[in-house]
């Protein structure tokens, strides 16, 4: 079939329109992908630090039952604040961790629960 020139054209810019629709839409959706996987992580980076229990079980002791745990709270030399460790949660009521310790302390399970729910967070976000 003979299209003449005019179709011809006509051919090659509705080729070319479509690329150019084709090549706007995958660049937007790439972009559009990286700006929700950056809304994603922050979010899941901030369900860990809220689900942290500020706490960790250092010994257990198997014949009396006695459960020793540290507070993940450490204090630079010079700095006016405390930092989770496992977290990064910063605060500055430097009696907190020992609040949360005592807290922790009447409630074993629930720490335990909190440990394993903040375990399960960290691996599904880290892979």
């Amino acid at each position: 079939m003979d299209y003449g020139l005019i179709g011809t054209v006509a051919v090659c810019v509705v080729i070319a329109v479509i690329g150019i629709l084709a090549v706007k839409f995958s660049v937007t959706y790439k972009v559009n992908w990286a700006d929700r996987q950056k809304v994603k992580d922050e979010k899941m980076r901030l369900k860990i630090k809220s689900n942290c229990p500020h706490a960790l079980i250092e010994h257990f002791d198997k014949n009396t039952g006695r459960i020793q745990l540290r507070s993940t709270f450490s204090k630079p030399f010079g700095v006016f604040y405390a930092t989770c460790e496992m977290c990064g949660h910063r605060i500055s009521d430097l009696s907190y961790p020992e609040q949360n310790l005592e807290r922790w302390t009447k409630d074993i399970d629930g720490l335990l629960a909190k440990l394993k729910e903040h375990q399960k967070l960290g691996k599904k976000y880290l892979g």
